[in-house]
This record gives structure tokens, sequence and C-alpha cells, in this order.
């Protein structure tokens, strides 16, 4: 039988950890008994370097992901041209990985009559609008693909027209290669760190949504005081000459003398070793899909301290950590600080981790594409 074509559309930002893309790339890599092929914007990156070194062929269109008005109509017209000499040949099936894929793809795919799925990775705050965009989605794609249960219900009921009937929930994968439990001495060890300290671990990129200024300047300092074995480690891009948000957390422990109970590590490979080594993972973004740093920081068997953001009770549920009102730093902090002195059971947190196993996940994959395809494959 010859296999199903699968054209992934993807767009990169460019910045060194996308988790997004990340998954996808883990999923490309696991589809077994289909073929798939890429369409992404930026060359030269990690995602395009393993999916080719895996075989998977990729092709790169270069167009902007912030680009809006007569810029966005121009690389409109470049991609839907690109759709007529795909990577590979009379695709089954286009997969638009984000809305600034589906912007530029899915009116080509309609027209084409090229079944499309919309994979949606990310939530907007509440008062956000979900546009006309994403209810040209709901009218036009086959199916969308989703990461939880909250994330499904939150976007059946925000998006207008959306089915819930057309909404699969497949969530991201955990590499096990990268990320597994491990021994807390030996990986504090490998990066240098304190074997005597209470690590709180904060890995994200630094921006306004994952808000590492607000949890340097809202409450840290009493509790830093309460604790003085705290160690608050924020691993993630963020360059404070170039980055607002870096600048004012840089600030914000400068002025207040947090120097010994704050380290920025910037942006590191090693996170398997820096989840190992932490004591619990933080999660103090304003709004998420599914955040990765929860999934992996459970997949290391260490607990999470998350605001409560789309998919955390659905992660979290078996105990493996503590969700607090939104906004509520010090609340956060105390939590954190409570899960790092009495941890969750491992039987916990293996609980927790257990739907992000490949093998769960290639399973929930394929079944949404044969679904999709109505086919057997």
């Amino acid at each position: 039988m010859v296999s199903e074509r699968i054209v992934f559309a993807a767009s990169q930002t460019g910045a060194r950890a996308n988790g997004g893309i990340r998954s996808l790339s883990n999923w490309i890599r696991r589809l077994d008994g289909f073929l798939p092929s890429v369409i992404t914007n930026l060359e030269g990156t990690q995602f395009t370097s393993d999916l080719r070194a895996a075989g998977v062929p990729v092709r790169v269109l270069h167009w902007d992901h912030r680009s809006r008005g007569g810029r966005l109509a121009h690389e409109f017209l470049r991609c839907s041209r690109a759709l007529r000499r795909p990577p590979l040949p009379d695709p089954s099936l286009l997969h638009l990985n984000d809305i600034q894929s589906l912007q530029r793809f899915g009116l080509a795919a309609l027209a084409r009559k090229l079944p499309f799925v919309f994979n949606v990775r990310g939530t907007k705050p509440e008062g956000n609008r979900y546009g006309p965009w994403w209810q040209f989605g709901a009218r036009a794609a086959r199916r969308w693909l989703v990461l939880s249960n909250e994330m499904k219900a939150l976007l059946v009921r925000r998006v207008r027209g959306l089915s819930p009937n057309r909404v699969s929930v497949v969530p991201s994968v955990v590499d096990p290669q990268r990320i597994h439990p491990g021994t807390r001495a030996q990986a504090r060890r490998v990066l240098g760190l304190p074997r005597d300290r209470l690590i709180v671990l904060y890995p994200a990129h630094f921006n306004d949504l994952k808000g590492q200024d607000r949890l340097v300047g809202c409450g840290f300092r009493e509790i830093a005081a309460s604790t003085p074995e705290l160690l608050l480690c924020f691993v993630g891009d963020g360059d404070p000459v170039t980055n607002q948000t870096a600048a004012r957390a840089h600030e914000w422990v400068r002025d207040i003398g947090l120097q010994n109970a704050v380290r920025f590590a910037g942006f590191r490979s090693d996170m398997g070793d820096w989840y190992r080594a932490a004591d619990v993972v933080i999660v103090a973004s304003r709004h998420e899909g599914l955040s990765r740093a929860m999934i992996e920081a459970v997949s290391s068997n260490r607990p999470v301290a998350s605001f409560d953001v789309c998919s955390a009770r659905e992660v979290l549920a078996s105990g493996a950590g503590a969700v607090v009102p939104q906004g509520d730093h010090r609340q956060l902090l105390d939590a954190a600080v409570a899960l790092a002195r009495r941890p969750p059971s491992e039987s916990l947190l293996r609980q927790a981790a257990a739907p992000f196993c490949p093998e769960r996940v290639q399973e929930r994959l394929h079944e949404f594409y044969r679904l999709t395809l109505g086919s057997s494959t």
C-alpha cells in the first residue's frame, strides 16, 4: 500500500528555544507509515537540520511570522504558488502547524481542494478575540489538533463555529533521550550548582508572556529573606541589552540586592541536566496552551508550581504539583518552596508524565491521521 503523503507547514520565530517547533519535529520523525515533508520559513535552524538528517524533505520559503497587511498578502501569494510544487508530489493532507501557516496556505489549500488540519499550540488571554482567520479555520479545516482537553474546551467555547466533534487532542511529546529522571546531586555537579541550595527552576524565553521580571519584582525579596537556601534559576534566551523583560529582571535583582538568590543561566542546550538539578519547576506565564516546561518537569520526576494557565490542572491533577491563582506571585513562590520541601511521590510524577511518552503520543497521532484521512493506513 502506498503511504499517505502529509505536507507540514510550520512558521519558525528564530528563537533557539521553541517548544512547539521541537514538538513538531519529534512528531514528524515518529510518523511511521506516512510520508512526511515540510515547508518552513527559516534555513539553518535545528528544526530543518534535524528533519533533513532524518531523511524528511524540507523546502524553505522565507516569510516573516510577524508580517501584517500588504506584506502578509505578498507572502500569501508566494506560499500559495508553492503548494503547486510541494516537497512531495500529490499530498493527501496539509498539516498547518500555527496561525501564521493557516494565513499563508489555508485559502490556497481550500482552492486546490487539498484537505488540511489546523494545529493549535497556544491560547489567547481572556478578552482577546479569536478573529476572522480563526473562524475561517473553524469552517474550512477538516479537523483541529490541540494539546489538551482543557485547550479543546477553551477553543470550542471561544472560537465561533468550532464544533467539538472536529477537534482532536494529541499532547506534545517529550524526548526521553534528553529529558528523563536522574540523580539531583550528579546533575548539580555537572552544572556547577551548589549541593545545599533549594533550587527553583524557571525555564523559558524572556518575554512579557512568561513574566520573569514580575516574578522577581512581586514578593520574591520577602520569600528569599525567609528562605535563605533558595536559589531561583532562570534558564532561557534573554540578553538584557536587547530584551526588555530580561533587562527589568536584572534591574530588580540588582536594585533589591538578590544576586545571591537568583541566577541567570541564559539559553542552554543541556536542559535535561537543569531539570534533574532542580527541586521544583515554576510556570509563571500569563497564559499557555500546554507548557513544555511543565511536561518536561514531570517527565524528569520534578514537581511543578504553576499559575492557573490552560492545561495546568489537567497535567497536575494526579498531585504532581500545585496550581495557584493567576498573578499571585507570592503564593506561587510559597507553593514552589512547599513542593521542594515535601515533593510528591515518584509514582504520582510518573502518572503525570505518562501521556507525553513517545509511544503513547505516536499511537494517538497515527489514530488522528487515520481518522482525518478516512483510511486504514
